[in-house]
């Protein structure tokens, strides 16, 4: 009922049923999704940085800018190489 169940027992309970255990995990979103969702991520990341350090030296620009320039990152981390969107960040 609490759903505690190991692999070792469905694997029995699947052999004398006649059956075969396949276990996966299933992504809730299309790898689409998941590549714009870590590319918009990481755009903010970066865009966060540097517009903090913009206003740190009185050169801030507007939320809009930010929110187009954030937009724009996010595109060119599309068209990149797939391997960038998954770097650590430094």
């Amino acid at each position: 009922a609490d759903d505690p169940i190991s692999l070792a027992t469905l694997r029995r309970a699947a052999e004398a049923l006649g059956c075969e255990l396949h276990y996966a995990l299933v992504p809730r979103q299309s790898l689409a999704g998941t590549l714009e969702s870590r590319a918009a991520t990481l755009a903010r990341q970066r865009m966060a940085a540097v517009s903090h350090t913009m206003a740190l030296e009185a050169q801030a620009t507007s939320k809009t800018t930010v929110a187009n320039q954030t937009r724009s990152l996010a595109e060119s981390l599309l068209k990149g190489s797939r391997r960038e969107l998954w770097r650590e960040s430094k």
